[in-house]
């Protein structure tokens, strides 16, 4: 009876196969990527989310308030009606505390446009964004304890004021 030679580096237990390998790793490096936009997307509120063209926003935000730092300083800035307040004082319809000097936004370098409604905060040099109010209509939502320093962009608020 003749015996069949093995091709040359194969041995008597092949186990798993250089294929198999690289098949199972193609497939487990898909589910990774697959399950990536998911893992990027849970945590995010809805006021940090960032998005290229935003969905209409009604009511239109009337006012942005935020407690911000900027090397080391805190202030507070509010952008109302397409434009940064000269003095901004208060927050009203919001449940939210100024903190820090008041000063207009666009002297600590930041900018701000409106588009549909929304409004995209871009934070000045050396700033981050501790806290924001976001008011439009009867609605404010008030975002405690998130620190941003790049841009982002507000949507409608959609807490009811009680």
């Amino acid at each position: 009876m003749a015996v069949a030679e093995k091709p040359m580096g194969e041995s008597e237990s092949q186990g798993v196969t250089r294929r198999d390998l690289l098949r199972r790793g193609a497939v487990l490096g898909g589910a990774v990527v697959w399950m990536t936009p998911v893992v990027q997307t849970i945590g995010m509120s809805r006021a940090f989310a960032q998005t290229a063209s935003p969905e209409p926003c009604t009511p239109a935000i009337s006012y942005v308030a935020m407690n911000v730092t900027c090397g080391g300083t805190d202030y507070f800035i509010k952008w109302e009606d397409g434009g940064w307040e000269n003095d901004p004082k208060a927050t009203p319809g919001c449940n939210f505390t100024p903190v820090g000097d008041m000063v207009k936004g666009s002297d600590l370098g930041f900018s701000a446009s409106a588009s549909g409604g929304n409004v995209t905060i871009t934070p000045g040099e050396l700033c981050t964004v501790n806290e924001v109010a976001v008011k439009g209509g009867q609605n404010c939502d008030v975002f405690l304890g998130t620190s941003y320093t790049g841009p982002f962009i507000l949507r409608c608020p959609q807490s009811a004021i009680g």
